[in-house]
């Protein structure tokens, strides 16, 4: 027996419960991600590397992936070409241009996770 009663996961659809579930990431298809912008301006993040746990959308429409990078959401296209050893233990660099602000961004991530972004 447990304290909590049995519909306490199933939040009802605008609750404060329901909001607070649906942004966080699920577990298992997070991963730890690092952002800087390098020129331009996107809302939620500087020129200085920040790093959070991040989900990315399994659907990739044209090169374009839209990433969870804690409570913001970047839509990036993605430069296959642009990708590089990064500074972290098993770290990729990936120049990125953000689809609404044109700004240009880089995304530090585990090499292991380029399948997410269509890139091997």
């Amino acid at each position: 027996m447990t304290w909590l009663p049995l519909n306490a996961r199933r939040a009802g659809a605008g609750s404060w419960l329901r909001r607070r579930l649906d942004e966080r990431p699920r577990k298992g298809t997070t991963f730890l991600c690092g952002v800087r912008v390098l020129s331009g301006e996107i809302p939620g993040e500087t020129q200085r590397w920040s790093f959070r746990r991040s989900a990315a959308d399994e659907y990739v429409p044209a090169g374009v992936v839209t990433i969870q990078h804690g409570k913001t959401e970047l839509r990036l296209h993605l430069a296959s070409e642009h990708v590089r050893p990064g500074h972290r233990r098993y770290h990729v660099l990936i120049k990125t241009v953000e689809v609404a602000s044109g700004a240009h961004a880089e995304l530090s991530l585990p090499a292991g996770e380029l399948v997410r972004f269509g890139l091997d």
